[in-house]
C-alpha cells in the first residue's frame, strides 16, 4: 500500500522544535516543544524585605534581609542548551590522544583539579560500627558521572540535575565510567568529580575503552592503543600519564573487550603496556578488567585465574598492574558452585597478590539494590570476605529517578542499608537480598587536618544561598563545591518519647544549595543524639568550634558530643540555643587543645513538646584562630564570547589571578541598579558563564569576580566587561508544513523571525489572502500554479525580508496527499557500525531500528527512490525517536537531492535542532537521489549519527 501524509497545523510544532532552539531555550520550563518565550523574571530585593519560601519557590529562608545588595535571578532564566564553545571534560580516540598538546588545548585551564588528594585516616584507628563490617575489604566504584562521554561541562552548568554522588566514605577507588564508539575511547575524569573525589580521599581516575565490535569496536583502535616505539616504550602511555598528572587525577582503568582479529600479540603487547605504565608512573592507580586473557582471547574468567593474573604479576613475580576488577558472573547460579572468589583469594596468596586488589565485580545497572547476590560466595565462613567489592554502576541510584530526594533515598539503601541506619545488623537477612555497602565496609573518613568546614553542600541545588540569604533563584551544579558530608548516615540515639529521622535537604541551606535536616518528634527536655563524623583529628591551641544551625517548631540546646581516642566523650555545650532562624553556636575548646577526636557527634534538647520539629545543619567549623585570610583577585579577563545568531544569549570564558589561595571566588553580573546577580561560584581562576540572557537592549555586561574564604569573608574583586553586538534589526525567516499541495488545500506559514521582531507581514502571491500578518497564517491556493512567498519582520530599528521564489506548488497531482517514496528504496551510507545498523534501516519503516555510522563527522545516507520524482519534504527521526536520549539528537544537518545522483543541490540546511522528530518541507524539485548529510551528529561531541528513520514526500510522478 502506498502511503501517503496529509500535514496540518500538528506538525508546527515539529518545525518550530527544529527550527529555534535559541528561542525554546529561554521559555520558563524545560520542554523543548514549548513554543512560546516565557517572561523572564527579575526580582528586586528591596530594604526589610523578607525572602520566604513563598516567594521563592519553596528554596527560601524566612531570614530577615536588609537592604539587599543582590538581585535574585529567577528560574525562567535558566538555560538547558549550551553554547558551541561551552569547555567541555576531556575524551579522545587513540591517535587524537597522541596529537594532544596541553599547549594548544583552550580547555585545559578548565579542566584541571585543583584539589589534592586529602589523607585518610588509618583504617587501623577506626572503629567498626557493625560485626560484620571488615577493614580489609575495599570498594571501587565505576559509576557514571555524566550521562555521555561528550558535552560535559568541567564544573557544571545551570541545572541542578546533576550525579552528586554523597557516600565517598565507602569508595577508595572511582572509576570515572565514559568512552563509546561515536565519541571517543579513552576519557579523562570531569575536574568537578575529581575534586569532590578528593576531598574525601578517593582517588578518582580515568577510562580506557576498548568496546566490542557489536558496539563499533574496531582493532585499529586497539592497535593504535599498543602501537610501540623500536625502543620498547609506548607513546600511548606516555599520554596517558601525561594526561593525569596535568590534569590531577589518578590513574586510568583499562576496559580491553574488542574480540574481532583479536591475536595473542594484542596480550602480550597488553602486558608489556601495563608494566610499561607502572615503570613510568609508579605512583599512578592502573586497574585492568577481567577480559582478555594472555592467551589473547576474549574470555572473562569471572575470578582470578592462570589466564588471568599475567595481568597482575609476570612470570618472574613482577607486578604489572596494581588491581583487577572481576567480572560480575561469580553469583550466577551457573557458576556458583566454583566458588570463584575462594579460588581467586587462593590463587593470589600463590602468587603474592592481595587478594584485595582483587574486586568482585557486581553489576547493579539496571536493577540497583534489587540485583539478587549471593553474599555467602563473597564472605569468609569465619567472617571478612575473600575479596574486594567492585560496584558497576551504583549511578543507578541517580539515573532511575528524576526526584533528587528520590535519589538520596535509593544511595542510602545501596550503600548503607534497607534501614539507613549503618550500625543495623542486616547480615542476617535473606541470602540475596541487597545488604548494603556498610555490611562489609568500615566508613572511611578524610577529616584528618584543620581547618575543618563543611556546609553541608552536596554541590548542586535549585537556588544559591549565602549565610542563609536566597541570593539566586538559578538551578545549578558544581562538584568542586561539595563538602565532606556526614560520615554515618544516618545513627541516632533518641531518648524516651523522641523519633527523629535525618536526610539531606534542598529547601534550604547556609552556603549553596542543601543543608542536613532532622525531622520528627521531641519531648521537652529530652535529648536525641546524632552521630556525625568519623574523625582522626588532633587539635592544636585557639580553635575556633562553631556550628550554624535553625530550628522549626522549638528552641533547641545543641551541645557538641566529642569521641577522643582514649575513648572518652568530652561534651560541649553550645552558647546560645537554636532558634527558628540561622543561628551560630559556639563552643569553648580550651579543653581540647593536644587531644585527637574520632567522633564528632551532637545532642539536641528541645524547650518543648513538638511534633513538628524541623531541625536544619547549615555549617560546622573547626578551624584554628587568624587562620583565614581574604584574597585579592585581578587580572579579571574575558577569554572568549559567542553570541546566539539573536544577540540575546552569550557564553563567556573568564579567568582571573588571585594573590592567595581561597576556597570560592562569586562570580556575578552588575546590574544598572549597582546590585548584583549571582551567575555561578567556582573554586578555581577560570568560569564559564553558559547561555547568559542579554538584559533589555543593553549594549554591555560587566562581571565582577569575588573571592570568599571558608568563613565566608569577602576579599577583594575585579571586574571585566564585554559588549554584545548591535542587534536591533530583525531578522526575517518562516516555513511552512507543506510546499506541494492540491488547489484548496490548507498551508499553514510559520514565522521565524528573530526575537526582537514586532511585526511580521506575509506577502502571499496567489493566495486567498495575499497579504497578512501574524507569526502564523493559514491560507489555499484556488489555482494550480507555482508561487513565492515572503515575509517581512519589522521593529522600531528596522526591517529585513526574506522570500523564496518557487517555494509553492499547486498542482491537481498532489490531491490525494503526498506520497512515501522512501520505504524499503536504495541506500548507501559512507560508514556504518555492523550489519545490524546498516544505511537500509533507515527506509525499513521500523523506527525501533537505526542507521548508525561512527567515525569523524560528517555522515552521509543516499536513498535512490528508482527513478526521478517530484520531492518536497523529509521527515528525519532521529535518536529520541528510537528511545535514546535526547542528548544524542543530530543538531546540525543538510537536505540534499540529485536527478543523476553526481550534482546535489541543497534544498535544506538546520544547525540548531533539539528534536527527536523532525519536518523538512522546501520548494520542490524533480529527484531521484536524496541525500541527508549529517554535520553534528548530536547535542554534544558525540560524532556517531543515529538516525532510525528517513521519509521521503512528494509525488510519484514529476513535475512539469
Amino acid at each position: 500500500m502506498i502511503k501517503r501524509k496529509r500535514y496540518g497545523k500538528k506538525l508546527m510544532s515539529i518545525i518550530l522544535a527544529a527550527s529555534m532552539t535559541i528561542s525554546l531555550a529561554a521559555c520558563g520550563g524545560k520542554n523543548n516543544t514549548d513554543t512560546q518565550p516565557a517572561e523572564q523574571e527579575t526580582v528586586h530585593t528591596e530594604a526589610n524585605t523578607e525572602i520566604s519560601a513563598d516567594t521563592s519557590a519553596g528554596t527560601g529562608t524566612d531570614t530577615q534581609q536588609t537592604a539587599s545588595k543582590y538581585t535574585i535571578t529567577g528560574e525562567n532564566d535558566n538555560k538547558e542548551l549550551t553554547m558551541t564553545r561551552q569547555p567541555e571534560a576531556s575524551y579522545w580516540f587513540p591517535a587524537q590522544l597522541l596529537e594532544w598538546n596541553a599547549n594548544e588545548d583552550e580547555d585545559l585551564i578548565f579542566n584541571v583539579s585543583t584539589v589534592p588528594l586529602a589523607e585518610r585516616a588509618d583504617l587501623a584507628l577506626l572503629e567498626p560500627v557493625n560485626a560484620t563490617q571488615n577493614k580489609d575489604t575495599k570498594v571501587m566504584a565505576i559509576s557514571i558521572m555524566n550521562g555521555s562521554t561528550s558535552g560535559n561541562a568541567p564544573h557544571g552548568l545551570n541545572k541542578a540535575e546533576a550525579n552528586t554522588f554523597t557516600y565517598w566514605q565507602y569508595v577508595d577507588t572511582l572509576v570515572y565510567w565514559g568512552g563509546s564508539s561515536g565519541e571517543g575511547l579513552i576519557v579523562a575524569p570531569s575536574p568537578d568529580v575529581v575534586d569532590a573525589g578528593h576531598k574525601n580521599g578517593v582517588k578518582v581516575i580515568g577510562t580506557v575503552f576498548m568496546p566490542q565490535a557489536a558496539h563499533g569496536g574496531k582493532i585499529e583502535w586497539l592497535d593504535d592503543l599498543l602501537q610501540k616505539r623500536e625502543d620498547g616504550s609506548y607513546p600511548v602511555v606516555d599520554k596517558l600519564i601525561e594526561v593525569a598528572e596535568i590534569y590531577g587525577f589518578d590513574g586510568w582503568f583499562i576496559n580491553q573487550e574488542t574480540e574481532d582479529a583479536l591475536t595473542k600479540d594484542h596480550a602480550d603487547r597488553m602486558q608489556e603496556f601495563l608494566a610499561y605504565f607502572k615503570q613510568q608512573a609508579p605512583d599512578l592507580e592502573l586497574i585492568y578488567y577481567d577480559s582478555m586473557t594472555a592467551g589473547g582471547e576474549m574470555d572473562w574468567q569471572n575470578a582470578l585465574t592462570e589466564k588471568n593474573a599475567p595481568y597482575l604479576k609476570d612470570a618472574e613475580g613482577n607486578s604489572v598492574a596494581d588491581s583487577m576488577f572481576l567480572n560480575f558472573w561469580w553469583t550466577t547460579d551457573t557458576l556458583a558452585p566454583e566458588e570463584l572468589l575462594k579460588s581467586s583469594a587462593e590463587l593470589a596468596g600463590e602468587k603474592q597478590i592481595d587478594p584485595y586488589d582483587l574486586y568482585a565485580g557486581v553489576d547493579v545497572q539496571s536493577n540497583g539494590y534489587d540485583t539478587p547476590i549471593k553474599w555467602n560466595l563473597f564472605e569468609k565462613p569465619d567472617g571478612g570476605t575473600y575479596t574486594s567489592l567492585g560496584l558497576y554502576c551504583p549511578s543507578w541510584t541517580y539515573f532511575s529517578t528524576d526526584m533528587i530526594q528520590e535519589f538520596w533515598k535509593r544511595e542510602n539503601k545501596l550503600w548503607v542499608n534497607a534501614k539507613g541506619d549503618p550500625s543495623a545488623d542486616v547480615a542476617a537477612e535473606g541470602d540475596t537480598d541487597w545488604r548494603g555497602v556498610s555490611t562489609y565496609v568500615v566508613e572511611r573518613t578524610a577529616l584528618t587536618t584543620l581547618p575543618f568546614v563543611t556546609n553541608f553542600s552536596t554541590g548542586n541545588g535549585y537556588g544559591f544561598y549565602k549565610k542563609g540569604e536566597l541570593i539566586s533563584m538559578l538551578d545549578w551544579n558544581n562538584r568542586s563545591i561539595s563538602d565532606m558530608l556526614p560520615t554515618y548516615r544516618y545513627i541516632i540515639e533518641d531518648g524516651e518519647g523522641n523519633k527523629l529521622a535525618a536526610d539531606l535537604d534542598v529547601g534550604d541551606a547556609y552556603y549553596g544549595g542543601t543543608s542536613l535536616i532532622l525531622r520528627g518528634s521531641v519531648k521537652q527536655g529530652v535529648p536525641s543524639s546524632i552521630k556525625l563524623y568519623s574523625a582522626d583529628l588532633t587539635v592544636p591551641e585557639n580553635v575556633t568550634f562553631t556550628t550554624t544551625a535553625r530550628a522549626k517548631g522549638a528552641e533547641v540546646a545543641l551541645d557538641a558530643v566529642l569521641t577522643l581516642d582514649d575513648g572518652s566523650e568530652l561534651v560541649l555545650e553550645g552558647d546560645k540555643k537554636v532558634q527558628d532562624a540561622w543561628t551560630t553556636v559556639t563552643y569553648q575548646t580550651a579543653d581540647l587543645a593536644g587531644k585527637t577526636i574520632r567522633n564528632i557527634s551532637y545532642r539536641l534538647t528541645s524547650d518543648t513538646d513538638t511534633d513538628t520539629l524541623q531541625f536544619r545543619f547549615g555549617n560546622v567549623t573547626m578551624i584554628e584562630a587568624d587562620a583565614e585570610e581574604t584574597a585579592v583577585v585581578s587580572g579579571v579577563e574575558v577569554l572568549d564570547t559567542e553570541f546566539d545568531e539573536d544577540g540575546l544569549y552569550a557564553g563567556v570564558r573568564l579567568s582571573w589571578e588571585s594573590d592567595a589561595a581561597t576556597d570560592y571566588y562569586e562570580i556575578y553580573r552588575i546590574n544598572e541598579d549597582n546590585t548584583k546577580s549571582l551567575l555561578g561560584v567556582s573554586n578555581t581562576n577560570s568560569f564559564y558563564i553558559n547561555t547568559l540572557p542579554r538584559v533589555g537592549e543593553a549594549r554591555q555586561t560587566t562581571f565582577e569576580v569575588i573571592p570568599v574564604n571558608a568563613l565566608l569573608a569577602e576579599g577583594t574583586g575585579a571586574t571585566a566587561s564585554i559588549e554584545w553586538p548591535d542587534n536591533s534589526i530583525p531578522k526575517a525567516a518562516f516555513t511552512a508544513d507543506i510546499t506541494l499541495a492540491a488547489p484548496g488545500e490548507t498551508i499553514t506559514f510559520q514565522s521565524l523571525c528573530s526575537q526582537n521582531t514586532e511585526k511580521v507581514t506575509w506577502t502571499l502571491t496567489g493566495a486567498d489572502k495575499e497579504t497578512a500578518e501574524g507569526d502564523s497564517i493559514s491560507v489555499t491556493y484556488a489555482e494550480a500554479g507555482v508561487y513565492p512567498v515572503t515575509v517581512k519582520a519589522e521593529n522600531a530599528s528596522g526591517s529585513s525580508e526574506s522570500s523564496k521564489e518557487g517555494y509553492i506548488v499547486i498542482t491537481e497531482k498532489a490531491a490525494d496527499g503526498l506520497v512515501l517514496l522512501s520505504q524499503g528504496a536504495g541506500t548507501e551510507a559512507d560508514a556504518y557500525v555492523n550489519e545490524s545498523e546498516a544505511p537500509q534501516f533507515a527506509v525499513d519503516g521500523d523506527v525501533t531500528k537505526k542507521w548508525c555510522a561512527t567515525g569523524s563527522a560528517p555522515h552521509e545516507i543516499t536513498i535512490d527512490l528508482g527513478s526521478v520524482r517530484a520531492v518536497s519534504a523529509v521527515d528525519v527521526y532521529h535518536a529520541e525517536a528510537g528511545g535514546e536520549s535526547a542528548d544524542m539528537n543530530t543538531k546540525s544537518y543538510a537536505i540534499y537531492t540529485s536527478e543523476d545522483g553526481t550534482a546535489f543541490e541543497e534544498m535544506r540546511s538546520v544547525t540548531r535542532n533539539t528534536a527527536g522528530t523532525t519536518h523538512d518541507a522546501f520548494a520542490p524539485i524533480n529527484a531521484q537521489f536524496v541525500k541527508l548529510v549529517i554535520n553534528k551528529p548530536t547535542q554534544g561531541s558525540d560524532s556517531a549519527a543515529r538516525i532510525y528513520e528517513v521519509e521521503v514526500y512528494g509525488l510519484e510522478d514529476t513535475l512539469e
